[in-house]
Order: structure tokens, then sequence, then C-alpha cells
């Protein structure tokens, strides 16, 4: 029944609207039927002057037509009569009168149009408003030179200054109907003159007392006023606009009298926008609230020490943000006007100032947190109201209630931070965007939509706020024992687990439920869901856990501070295990984003991330981490297993790295792949798993040598493992027929050679070098073989590299 309703609501305005045009079109017409008939009445009379008898229905338009293009008249002498547009008023033409002829045979008015207009504005428009300003500023300088030469008395000089307005005046309104223009600036400057005649004969002379001067300065401001209703000029208003607002500072006597300035100016603001309501001169409602909100937050800003302070400055800023608010909605309701841009830089201000000037009133006088809170849910609750009597009045489908709406949903934001503390923040604000977007999508109001999407970012941003700050503080403490909150059972933990979750949610909404099979509608809306807020929310839930994991180690780190184990400090194990642990975790974070994406998500765009982070993580574990993972192993073997803090966890984690990496070497496989990546893939793919596993491999060598007493292993017996790895490459690329795998041997052969050559023999005996030549020359000799014994296998029926 309510949308019935509506529906009803909206039809009986837009008949309504389309009554007032066909009044206005019918008012038009049957002016262009009076032209007509006056046109026929002259051509009558014309054919009576030539003798010819005129036609009845050259007398009178008995039934007018709805459009009237053309007038045909009977052939006559005198010059044919212009067609007469439907909606173009025409002037009658004297019969004697010819219009005088360019050259080229067209009306010699058509050819000055454009010098013509630019000659108008000149002399009619610019050269008075030009003239009345010089004359004034003359009176002005005729004025201060008899008062520095003491030609005239005080008394004559302003006797001559109000003549000259008076003259001034007196010349305007006897012009008036000749020259309307003309004659307003003459008026509207004949009254300036008087107005500032009046405020030197106070200031500088003391000739009337103040109240005086006030009365006149009033009157002279009231005529101005008449003047602009009897123009209907609102450039005249405006003259009296800016007299009125500066009459109390002009006769000020610094009494500090601020209640009757402020009602003086709420008494100017009320008779202004009656004018402006009544002659449509919004100008004048924009004037008003810029000049009252300048001087009223200028007051607020230098006078706030006095004892009354407060109560001055409640009772104003609600009675300014009441008029004001009261003169936009008439402006909209009232007179049914269209809601433009400008209505949002006087409706928004006007919202905010009555809330921040309020707030700070209230934090001035120490009210509390929960007091504050209500004062904006008490705006909140303001403009709901007014959006609630909008609906009854022109319904919800216009932008003037979903503008109010907004200012609801934001104060309803504000009001969380202001009354709560740090999480609480993050939490409500969170939930908000959940039920916004959720009402959004049930009365499909794409504000709600827009609100959740501004709620939900400050929730992000709140929880990033909230760690940022905890890690500065924790920084910013020099003591010798720092405990920390503990991983993962901190309000902070808490705190973002729901506010990731309802990121999620929100997420998940859009993408399953809600989801947008048109793409003609894609809009930010859609970009935000299914990009941005995805991508934020990924990227926080990695450094949130990994914040808690390093919490836990660096808890850890500073209880047992100072202690000493049998080999180094504490400090450095619970680093490198630190450290360590950070990695493993990101591969597994990476791997359950890779597996979660290829099981349900399959966006290729996460899949080029993860693979992007994948190869930064394997290239930090084989450049750095490898090395730290050997010398914590020899660490935990060379202390007898006993005394160290993680105990065999130094030695297994090394191996459990290796099950992430696999994981993910298994998602990255060139048939999971898209079609534009899939070739790219044959190649690379395969030598990630080559190289990744000579590394781990030429490590774990290194390791286990170590640990069981051998030395200087970085030399032969490397090398030998180099090209046992190499013909096992060869091997398996001859199998599966493989060129890839066969070439990343080759190349693997080539650096063991140049490193046996250059690095390993360089010193050694000749027992050594001889040993070393022969196995090298045994592996490369194999290899012959096998490309020999296969080489049908090979280049007869081989695949191409991939």
């Amino acid at each position: 029944m309510n949308s019935i309703e509506e529906k009803i609501a909206l039809l009986t305005v837009r008949i309504q609207d389309l009554a007032s045009q066909q009044n206005v079109f019918k008012a038009k017409l049957l002016e262009l039927m009076q032209e007509l008939d006056l046109l026929k009445a002259l051509a009558a009379k014309e054919k009576l002057i030539t003798g010819q008898a005129p036609e009845a229905s050259s007398i009178k338009t008995e039934i007018p037509e709805p459009v009237v293009n053309k007038v045909e008249l009977p052939p006559v002498s005198t010059p044919p009569v212009k067609p007469v547009s439907p909606f173009i008023p025409v002037q009658p033409e004297k019969p004697a009168q010819q219009k005088e002829m360019t050259d080229t045979g067209k009306p010699l008015t058509a050819a000055k149009d454009e010098s013509s207009n630019l000659e108008e504005f000149l002399g009619k428009n610019l050269a008075s408003k030009v003239g009345i300003l010089v004359t004034v500023i003359g009176i002005f300088i005729g004025a201060k030179y008899a008062i520095e030469h003491d030609l005239i008395s005080r008394q004559v000089r302003i006797m001559l200054g109000y003549l000259s307005g008076l003259v001034l005046v007196g010349l305007g309104l006897r012009l008036k109907k000749k020259y309307p223009a003309y004659s307003a600036v003459l008026l509207g400057g004949g009254l300036c003159v008087c107005y500032f005649i009046t405020y030197i004969a106070f200031t500088y002379y003391q000739m009337f007392p103040r109240m005086v001067a006030f009365g006149i300065m009033v009157a002279v401001t009231a005529a101005i006023v008449y003047g602009s209703l009897l123009y209907n000029r609102v450039i005249i208003a405006h003259l009296a606009q800016v007299g009125a607002y500066a009459i109390p500072f002009l006769l000020s006597d610094n009494s500090g009298n601020y209640s009757a300035l402020f009602s003086y100016i709420a008494i100017i603001n009320a008779g202004m926008l009656v004018i402006s309501l009544k002659k449509y001169w919004k100008s004048l409602l924009y004037a008003a609230f810029g000049i009252t909100w300048f001087i009223f937050v200028f007051w607020f800003g230098i006078v706030s020490d006095e004892e009354r302070f407060s109560q001055v400055a409640w009772f104003f800023l609600s009675l300014y943000f009441a008029l004001f608010y009261a003169s936009f909605l008439i402006y909209k309701l009232v007179r049914k006007e269209k809601f433009y841009f400008g209505d949002v830089l006087l409706l928004i201000p006007n919202a905010f100032l009555f809330f921040g000037l309020g707030l700070y009133l209230l934090n001035r006088d120490e009210v509390s947190g929960w007091g504050q809170g209500g004062f904006t849910v008490l705006n909140a609750l303001i403009h709901g109201a007014v959006a609630f009597f909008v609906s009854r009045i022109i319904g919800k489908n216009n932008h003037l209630f979903g503008l109010l709406i907004g200012l609801v949903i934001t104060f309803m934001a504000i009001a969380v931070p202001v009354t709560f503390d740090g999480k609480a923040i993050t939490l409500l604000w969170a939930a908000e965007a959940v039920i916004l977007y959720l009402l959004g999508r049930k009365w499909e109001t794409g504000l709600y939509l827009n609100f959740s999407i501004a709620l939900i970012t400050l929730g992000l941003c709140s929880l990033c706020f909230n760690y940022a700050y905890e890690m500065y503080k924790l920084g910013n403490f020099h003591g010798k024992l720092v405990i920390r909150p503990d991983a993962f059972l901190n309000g902070n933990f808490y705190t973002a687990f729901l506010v990731l979750g309802a990121s999620f949610g929100l997420i998940f909404l859009h993408r399953n439920k809600y989801r947008e099979t048109d793409p003609a509608k894609t809009n930010f809306l859609h970009a935000f869901y299914d990009i941005l807020l995805p991508a934020a929310a990924i990227t926080l839930s990695y450094f949130v856990l990994f914040l808690e994991i390093s919490r836990w180690f660096n808890n850890i780190r500073e209880t047992m501070r100072g202690a000493d184990g049998s080999f180094g400090p504490w400090d450095q194990e619970v680093r490198m295990a630190q450290i360590l642990a950070l990695l493993l975790y990101s591969f597994v974070f990476v791997l359950v984003l890779t597996a979660i994406n290829h099981r349900w998500i399959k966006s290729i765009a996460i899949r080029g991330v993860s693979f992007g982070v994948f190869m930064i993580l394997l290239i930090f574990w084989a450049l750095i981490f490898l090395r730290i993972l050997n010398i914590q192993t020899v660490n935990y073997f060379e202390k007898d297993q006993t005394g160290l803090y993680f105990g065999s966890w130094n030695l297994f984690n090394r191996y459990l790295m290796l099950l992430p990496i696999a994981g993910l070497l298994y998602y990255f496989q060139p048939k999971f792949s898209s079609e534009s990546n899939r070739n790219l893939m044959k190649v690379l793919w395969p030598q990630l798993i080559v190289v990744s596993l000579i590394l781990f491999l030429s490590f774990e060598y290194l390791l286990w040598t170590k640990v069981s007493g051998a030395n200087n292993q970085y030399t032969y017996g490397l090398s030998i493992l180099w090209g046992l790895y190499a013909l096992a490459l060869i091997a398996y690329g001859i199998w599966k027929k493989h060129r890839g795998v066969r070439y990343s041997a080759m190349i693997m052969l080539v650096i063991t050679l140049l490193k046996v050559t250059v690095f390993d023999l360089s010193h050694a005996n000749t027992l050594t070098r001889t040993i070393s030549y022969i196995a090298l020359g045994g592996i490369l000799l194999l290899i012959s073989y096998l490309y020999n014994r296969y080489k049908d296998l090979l280049f007869g029926k081989d695949e191409p590299s991939s």
C-alpha cells in the first residue's frame, strides 16, 4: 500500500506541474491572438485608406488557432507583414515606416545586433553603475576636502551630504517609468550616500545620539528594502542587507552586549528571508547564511571566556540553525524547488556548524562522553524527523530525502567515536556497515550501500590505527622489561577477528547472494566489493596474524632477557626462531589463500598476486633463510640436545617448511593456469622445482657434513653433488622427453665445471685434482652415453621446450 500511495502522490504532483504549464501556454496563446487581431485591424485600416473593402476575417479572430505560424494578407502597397511566431510577441509597424536596408539587402538592425548589444550594455548598464560609483566617490572626496580645509561647518557638510543623497533618490524616482534600470542605480546610490553620511555624522562629529543614528540607519535600510521591492531588483536588496549587518558594528560602543547583537541579526535574517521567499531571491538566503555564520563563528572564537558565554552561544546557535534549516525546507517544500548542488553547500554546513560548535560547548563544560554521544544522536534524530516529514509530503524518491538520510547515518556513525573509545568504535562501525548493506539490498537504496562502504572502510582504518598505536606505545617504552599483551588473547586481535569477519561476510554476500549479472550496471560499488575490499581484507588478515606471532616471540624474548645458554644469548636464539616461524607462516598463508582461490573464488588476480608473493618468499628462503636454518640446526646439535629453549623445533622446522612450498608448487602447475599463462608456466614451473631442490640439497649436504665434523665441504663434495644432480636431471629429461629439464642439467654441469676449475682445484694437490677430474669426466661420459643411447627417442619424437 505504501508504494501505491507514493506512486499516486508522485503522479498527482506531475499532473499539477503539467496543468500549470498548460496555463502558461494558454496565456501566451491569448497574447499572440491579441497581437494577431491588432495586425489585422491595421491591415484593414490600410485597405480602407487605399479604397479596398476589408474582409470579415481581418477584423477579429473569433476562434484562436493552437499554433499561428503565418498571417497572409491581401496584396497591398504597404510592406508585407512579417510572419508571426507562436511564442514571440510582435510589435506592429507604422504604415509609413520603411525599414532601413544594408547593402546586402538585409535589415540594418540585424546587421547591427552584436554592436548594438555591446553598445547597450556599455551605455545603459555599465555606464550607470560606474557613474553612480564615481558620483558617490566624488561626494566623499568633496566632503573630505571640505573637512581638511574647514571650508564649511560640520552641520552644513552633513546637510549637503544628505541633500546629495536625496537628490539622487529623487532623480531615480522621477526617471523610474522611462528608465527603470538607470533609476534603480540612482536610488540605490542615493540611499547609500545617506547611510554613510549618518555614520560619519555619528562617528566623527557626534551629531546624533546612538539610538537616533541607529534609527536613521534602520530607516535607510528599510527604504532600500522598499526600493528593491519597488524595482524588483535583488541587487538593491543586497545593498540593504550589507547595510543592515554593518549597522551594529559601525555604531558599536564595545559594551559587549552580544545578546542584543545576535537578536538584531536574527531579526534582520528573518526579514531578509521573508523577502527572499516572497520574491524568490535565493541569493539573499545564501548571503544571510554566510554573513551570519561568519559573524557568529568569529565571535565564538574570540569571546569564549565570559561568564554567560555558553548560555548565549547555545541559544543563538540553535536559533540560527533552526532559522536556516526552516528556510531551506520552505524553498524545497512550499515552492517545490528542485534539488541543486548549491543546496548541499547550505544544508550540510548548517548541520555541521551546529554539531561542531555544540560539541565544543559540551566539551568545554566537561560533559561526559555519553552526554556528547547523546547530543550527536540528537542531531541524527532531528534530521531523521525532517526526513520523515519530507517523505510524507513529497515521497522518498528525491535527492532531499536521500541527503537527509545521509546526514542521519553520518551522525549515527560519528556518535560511536564520540561516545566510546578504542576498539568499540571499530566494532560498531563494522556492525553498522553490515546492517546498512543488508538494508540497502533489501530496499534497493544505493545511498545505504555507499554509506556501508564508507563505514567498513572506517572500520578497517581504525583497526590499522589500533595496531599502529600499540606498536608506537611499546616502541617508546625504554624500561628494562616490557610485558606485552598475550598473543591471540588481546582486545586488538578480537576486534580484528570480528571486523575482518564482517568484511569477508560482505564480500561473500556481494559475490553470491547479491551478485549483479548485468555488466552495464558495474560501478564503484562492484569495484569496491570485488577488488578493493578483498585486497584490503586479505592484506590486513596477513598482517594481523603476522603481528600476533611476532607478539608471542617478543613476549618470550622480553621475559628471558639477560639469560644466557651454553651457546650464545637467548635473545639471538629466540630471534632466529621468530623470523623462521614468520617465514613458515607466510608460506602457509599464501598456500591457504591459493587453495581457497583454486577451489571457490577462481580469481586470476588473486592467483597472480599469490604467485608473485610466493616467488619473493622463495628468493628469501633460498638466499637468507636456508643459511639461518642451518645455523639453528647446528646450534641444536652442538648443545647436545640440552639447554635449548625450542628443543627439537630447531631441527624439524627446516623440513616442515618444505610442505607449504611443495603445496604451492602443486597449485601453480601449468595445468591449473589460465590459457594465456599456460605456456609461460610450462617453462617456468619445472625450473622452479629444479632450482629449489638443488638449493635445499646443497644446504642439507653442508649441514650434515658440518654436524659430522667434516671441513671444507664447500669445495669437492658440493661439486660432486651438483654433478650427480645434473646427471639425474638428464636421465629424467630423457625419460619424460622434457627438453627444458635437460637444458637445466647442462647449465648445472657448466656451473659445476667452472666451480671445479676456478675454485675447487686452485690450491688442491695432484691426487685431489686427479680424483675430481675423473669423477666429473665419468659423469660427463655417462651423460653422453645416455644421449647416444636415446638419440632417436629424443630428437625424432621430442616435444618442444616446455
